[in-house]
């Protein structure tokens, strides 16, 4: 039984080395990480949070004593349960450390699938167990060393009751029937799991269909004029980008050209030191861009990914047929098909019924109560919205 406010720091390697003899006997493991996402440039993997029936043991993860792949017989076990929530980010991190994460059980997932009206970890605790979760260290910089003892004890709160509430969750999903679906879901963000993006990946702008073609083509170019300088404004500062300007922010100046410092001010979200710092600079970059001789055929605008008309088709035979099974029979719409399923069949539908009770992630328990219709849904998606109605 774990002791109140009990917690192990892990800093050195022969601790690691007893920490993974503990965890190799469990069943049951809760786990959760920390990272400075809010405070660095390129985020970093901070602390390992790991909970036992009887333990907490707070790997620090900056540590340069640690092999941290110790820990991969652990989490690369399937038999051993882990009880993560909310699981996206933290098995990204883990697998920037080469960590790969088998055996999850997400309890956000699974409140998700139950409907509950709340999904963090704070109001699930409460309604389960009864219990406070202070999170008023959400947003410390777990990078900083000597970690306070309010941070270490803030980082095991998050570990310290979720094995009790992820066997409770997991037990509710099984007495009502969604304990296949919720683990299907969880084998997919298993597999889905990847490094955490490069603070100048991922970034797409998509300028409002409302504009005219010149117009978009100026916000265009404006947004990524200025991406790129928060970029290396981020860099420099060692701080995350968004925090620099936001894509609120950023969007705003490229719809509105602003052309004095006043109304830079003005727009959504924009900070009176951004405006103070940078705000003759981004003027001038507006300018630049609005007096260019620019050619629109030569430039065009860069070509945004379209769904293919057969397979929104698809797509949206199947978000109705979901939405009629749910009002139905009172289900989650993420019980009859989730949004990740519902793509993967619209993109790659099966021929057969065969195919289709292979088909990742989809399960023999929808297989046996929707297969047929869905396999009709993919061959014919008019099917979805019944009969066509006589002229």
């Amino acid at each position: 039984m774990l002791l109140p406010n009990s917690f192990c720091l892990v800093h050195s390697q022969t601790e690691l080395e007893y920490v993974v003899g503990q965890l190799g006997s469990a069943r049951e493991l809760a786990v959760d990480t920390e990272s400075d996402n809010l405070h660095a440039f390129r985020p970093k993997l901070c602390l390992i949070q790991i909970a036992t029936d009887s333990d907490i043991f707070l790997i620090d993860g900056l540590s340069p004593e640690l092999n941290l792949q110790l820990l991969a017989p652990v989490f690369e076990n399937p038999h051993i349960t882990k009880y993560f929530h909310s699981a996206t980010g933290d098995l990204s991190f883990l697998l920037s450390q080469q960590l790969h994460v088998l055996g999850l059980f997400d309890t956000q997932r699974a409140a998700i699938y139950l409907q509950k009206p709340k999904l963090g970890l704070a109001p699930l605790t409460q309604d389960y167990l009864g219990i406070s979760l202070d999170k008023s260290c959400q947003k410390a910089n777990f990078a900083k060393r000597p970690l306070s003892d309010e941070i270490l004890l803030y980082a095991a709160s998050d570990v310290r009751f979720l094995l009790q509430l992820g066997r409770i969750l997991k037990n509710e999903c099984m007495q009502k029937n969604l304990l296949e679906e919720v683990l299907l879901d969880c084998l997919r963000i298993e597999n889905e799991a990847k490094i955490p993006l490069e603070p100048a990946e991922g970034f797409v702008f998509r300028p409002s269909p409302l504009l005219t073609p010149r117009q978009q083509h100026l916000a265009v170019k404006i947004a990524h004029c200025l991406h790129a300088a928060r970029l290396r404004w981020a860099k420099r500062k060692k701080r995350p980008f968004g925090q620099i300007l936001s894509n609120q922010s950023l969007y705003a100046v490229a719809y509105a050209a602003p052309t004095s410092l006043e109304e830079l001010q003005k727009l959504p979200g924009m900070q009176k030191n951004v405006v103070a710092q940078f705000g003759p600079w981004i003027l001038k970059q507006i300018d630049e861009i609005q007096q260019s001789k620019l050619n629109l055929l030569e430039n065009a605008i860069p070509p945004q990914k379209e769904v293919p008309p057969e397979i929104q088709k698809r797509i949206d035979a199947l978000r109705k047929f979901r939405m009629q099974e749910a009002m139905a029979h009172q289900l989650s719409p993420q019980q009859i098909l989730n949004n990740a399923l519902i793509e993967r069949l619209a993109e790659n539908p099966p021929p057969n019924l065969e195919a289709l009770l292979r088909f990742p992630y989809f399960g023999n328990k929808r297989f046996h109560l929707y297969g047929p219709r869905i396999l009709e849904f993919l061959d014919d998606p008019s099917l979805a919205y019944g009969p066509t109605p006589l002229p």
